[in-house]
Order: C-alpha cells, then structure tokens, then sequence
C-alpha cells in the first residue's frame, strides 16, 4: 500500500516550513492531524468527510460562505 494522505501532507508541510510559512505548515499539519485521528487515507475520504461536515453545519443553521 502506498503513502497515506496524512503521510503526503506531513512531507508537504516541511516544505513550507523550508520556506519560511509557517502559518500554512502548522494549517496543513492540523488538517493531516486530523485526517490521521479519523482513520482517512484517501483523497475521496477526505472529501466526503468534509462534505459532510459542511453539510451539518449548515444543517445546524450555522450558516453557509456561499462555496
């Protein structure tokens, strides 16, 4: 099996560390945190799993950017 999202995401971020943004490495860090702690690997996982939580929190009246 290849290298899991999370994995890809962790390497991306040294990158951006590399050069010098450290604002979007620690972003892309959390979101691979996040991805590892909910068992996603795949591209598609990670969308679903976002879908679904954009849908909720408009569902919870929360509102909506129009995205």
């Amino acid at each position: 099996m290849g290298e899991k999202l999370w994995e890809k995401m962790q390497k991306t971020a040294d990158v951006l560390h590399w050069l010098g943004k450290y604002q979007e490495r620690d972003a892309i860090i959390l979101a691979s945190r996040l991805m590892r702690a909910k068992g996603i690997e795949e591209m598609d996982e990670w969308e679903n799993f976002v879908t679904s939580q954009e849908k909720l929190f408009v569902a919870q009246g929360k509102g909506h950017d129009g995205a």
